[in-house]
C-alpha cells in the first residue's frame, strides 16, 4: 500500500511538472488570463489520471506481492505444526538411542536421550537446524540414512535436535504419505515481469539522461553567445571611454587657456591675443566636432548595447527555461532511480534464491553422484565374482572338453582297430574257402562247421562293438556342443535376470532374457558387419551426423522461437504503456 501511495503522488507530480513545461511555451498574459473554471477542470482531470495510473500501479504491485508471496510458499519446506516438535540439546557423549530411518526404535536406559526425554517412536525432523531429508523411495530411504548418520556423527557439540512427538498410528501414515510441491512456474512468469518492468525503466531513464545531456548543451551553447557578445561590446566601451577622457581634457584645456588670458598683463601684444582667440575658436570648433562625432557613436553604442543586453535577457529566459526543465527531469529521474532500485534489490534477491537452489541441487547431485558410485563399485565387485566363476565353469568346460576329446580320440582308434580285424576277418574268410576247395571231398565231408560258425560271431560282436564306439563318439559330440552353448549363455547372462525373476517371475524372466540374447545378438551381427565394412561404417558414422545436426538445429529454432516471444510480448506491454500516455498529453497540449 505504502508503495502504490508513492507510485501515485510520484505521477501526479510528474503530470503537473508535465503541465507547467508545456504551459511555459505560451506567454504569461495568457496563464495569467485563464480563468478558475479551466483550471479546476485541469485539476480534476490530472486528479483522475493520477487516480487511475495509481490503481493500474496498485494492481500491479499486488500482483508483484502474490507472485512474491508464490514464490516464499514455493520455497517454504513443509514440516511438522510448532505444537508436535520438540528441541533436545546433546552434549559430548553417545546419544543414547537408535534410529531406523528418521524413527527412533530404541533408547538406552540412563543416557542423554532419555533424560532429555526422547522416547520410542518420537521422529528426527531437524538436526542442528538442518532439516532432515524426506524420503519415498527404498534408494532415497537408504540415501536419507547414510545422511542422517553422517550428520549425527559430524555435528558439534553441544547440538540441538529436533524431534516430532509420536502420534496416533493413522496420523502418521497420513504424514508419512508425501505431499507435491509447487512447481515453480510463478517464480519464472515473476522474474520475467520484473526483467520487463526493469528493461522499461532503463529505457526511459536512458531518455531522461538524453534530454537532459542536450538541455545542457543548450545551456552552455547560450552562455558561450552571452560572453561572445560581452567581448564584442567591449571594444565599442573602451572607445567610448576614450573619447570622454579626451573631451574632458579639452575642457580642461579651454579652462586653462581662458585663465592665462585673463591673467595675461595688458601689455602684451593685441597680435598675440588675437591669435590666441583664433586658436581658441578653432580649438573650440574641432573639440565640438570630435564631441559630435562621439556623441554620435555613443548613441549608436548605448542602442547595440541596449538591443545586445534584450538579447541577453532573451538568452537568460532561455537558460532559466532549460534550467526548470533540467531540474523537472531530475525530479522524474530520482523516483524512477528509486524504483529501478527496489527492482534491483528485487532481481538480487531473485538471484540469491536462484543460487541457493542451485547450491541444494548441486550438493544433491553430488550425493547421489556418490551413491551411484558406491553402487557402481558393487556391481563391478559383483561382475568379478561373477567373471571368476564363469571363468571357472569355463575351465571346467575346458577340461571337460579335453577329456571328451580323448575318449573321443580313444573310441576313435578302437573304432578303427575294430575295421581292421573285421577286414582281417572277411579276407581269412574269404581264403579258407578256396583252401576248403582245394582238398580232397571226402575231407571237405569231414570237416567241421564250427570254426566258420564262431568267425561270424566274432564279426557280429566286432560290428556291434564298432556301433557302440560310434555311438559313443556322437554322444560325446553331442555333449561337447551343449557344454558349448551353455558355457556361452552363462557368459551372456545378464546381470537384472535374477531381479526381474523376484519381482515379476521366472517365466516373464526368461522371455525377457531370450528376447534380450536375440536383439543383443542381432546388434552384435551388425556392429560385426559394419566393423568389417569400412564403407558401411563411414555411412554409419555419416547418419550419426545428420541426426545431431537436425536435432541441434530443432533446439536452435525452438529457443529462438521462446526468446521472439519474450521480446514480443516486451514490445507489446510498451505499447500499450505508450498509447496510454498518449490521450494525457495531446489533452495537455489542447489546453
Amino acid at each position: 500500500m505504502v508503495v502504490a501511495c508513492r507510485f501515485k503522488a510520484s505521477l501526479s507530480f510528474q503530470l503537473r511538472r508535465f503541465a507547467c513545461e508545456r504551459g511555459a511555451s505560451f506567454p504569461l498574459c495568457k496563464c495569467q488570463a485563464s480563468s478558475a473554471e479551466k483550471h479546476h477542470a485541469m485539476e480534476t482531470w490530472l486528479k483522475s489520471k493520477a487516480d487511475q495510473l495509481a490503481q493500474a500501479a496498485q494492481d500491479h504491485v499486488s500482483a508483484v506481492q502474490q507472485s512474491a508471496s508464490k514464490l516464499a510458499v514455493a520455497f517454504d519446506p513443509v514440516g511438522a505444526p510448532p505444537d508436535d516438535l520438540k528441541d533436545v540439546e546433546f552434549r559430548d557423549g553417545p546419544l543414547g538411542f537408535t534410529l531406523e530411518g528418521n524413527l527412533v526404535v530404541a533408547v538406552q536406559p540412563s543416557s542423554q536421550a532419555e533424560r532429555l526425554g526422547v522416547e520410542i517412536g518420537d521422529r528426527l525432523v531437524k538436526i542442528d537446524g538442518y532439516e532432515v531429508p524426506r524420503y519415498e523411495t527404498e534408494f532415497e530411504e537408504q540415501r536419507a540414512r547414510k545422511v542422517i548418520a553422517k550428520w549425527l556423527k559430524e555435528m558439534p557439540r553441544p547440538a540441538i535436535l529436533t524431534f516430532e512427538l509420536q502420534q496416533d498410528l493413522g496420523e502418521e501414515v497420513a504424514k508419512e504419505t508425501p505431499q507435491p510441491r509447487s512447481e515453480e512456474a510463478p517464480k519464472a512468469g515473476a522474474v520475467q515481469v520484473l526483467q520487463a518492468e526493469l528493461q522499461r525503466t532503463q529505457e526511459e531513464r536512458k531518455k531522461l539522461a538524453a534530454e537532459l545531456k542536450d538541455s545542457q548543451e543548450a545551456c552552455g551553447q547560450l552562455s558561450a553567445q552571452v560572453e561572445s557578445l560581452k567581448k564584442e561590446s567591449g571594444p565599442n566601451l573602451r572607445r567610448l571611454s576614450e573619447m570622454e577622457e579626451q573631451l574632458q581634457t579639452l575642457r580642461t584645456q579651454n579652462k586653462e587657456l581662458v585663465s592665462a588670458v585673463n591673467a595675461s598683463s595688458a601689455s602684451r601684444a593685441d597680435e598675440e591675443l588675437l591669435k590666441l582667440r583664433q586658436a581658441l575658436a578653432a580649438t573650440q570648433e574641432a573639440s565640438q566636432a570630435a564631441v559630435q562625432a562621439a556623441q554620435a557613436k555613443t548613441a549608436a553604442a548605448e542602442d547595440k548595447y541596449s538591443e545586445q543586453q534584450q538579447e541577453v535577457k532573451a538568452l537568460m529566459l532561455q537558460v532559466a527555461d532549460l534550467t526548470e526543465q533540467a531540474e523537472s527531469r531530475r525530479l522524474q529521474i530520482e523516483p524512477m532511480e528509486k524504483e529501478l532500485q527496489g527492482f534491483q534489490a528485487a532481481h538480487e534477491a531473485e538471484l540469491d534464491l536462484f543460487r541457493e537452489e542451485q547450491a541444494m541441487r548441486k550438493e544433491q547431485h553430488q550425493q547421489e553422484i556418490q551413491e551411484l558410485q558406491l553402487r557402481l563399485g558393487e556391481q563391478q565387485i559383483k561382475a568379478e565374482r561373477e567373471l571368476q566363476d564363469a571363468q571357472l565353469q569355463l575351465q571346467k568346460s575346458k577340461e571337460a572338453l579335453q577329456e571328451a576329446q580323448v575318449n573321443a580320440e580313444a573310441a576313435a582308434v578302437e573304432a578303427t582297430a575294430a575295421r581292421r580285424e573285421v577286414e582281417a576277418l572277411r579276407s581269412n574268410q574269404c581264403l579258407e574257402p578256396e583252401a576248403l576247395h582245394a582238398e580232397p571231398n571226402g575231407e571237405e565231408d569231414r570237416a567241421d562247421p564250427s570254426p566258420m560258425l564262431g568267425d561270424s560271431l566274432q564279426v557280429l560282436e566286432l560290428r556291434k562293438r564298432i556301433n557302440l564306439l560310434e555311438t559313443r563318439c556322437a554322444t560325446l559330440q553331442r555333449r561337447l556342443r551343449s557344454q558349448d552353448a551353455v558355457t556361452g549363455a552363462a557368459s551372456t547372462r545378464p546381470s537384472w535376470e535374477l531381479r526381474l525373476a523376484a519381482l515379476a517371475g521366472p517365466q516373464v524372466a526368461a522371455v525377457a532374457v531370450a528376447l534380450h540374447r536375440l536383439s543383443l545378438s542381432g546388434l552384435r551381427g551388425f556392429t560385426e558387419r559394419l566393423l568389417k565394412s569400412e564403407a558401411w561404417l563411414w555411412v554409419f558414422y555419416a547418419h550419426l551426423l545428420v541426426l545431431y545436426t537436425i536435432s541441434a538445429s530443432c533446439s536452435v529454432q525452438t529457443t529462438a522461437d521462446a526468446g521472439r516471444g519474450a521480446v514480443d510480448t516486451l514490445n507489446a506491454q510498451l505499447a500499450a504503456m505508450a498509447g496510454s500516455s498518449t490521450p494525457a498529453a495531446t489533452h495537455l497540449r489542447g489546453s
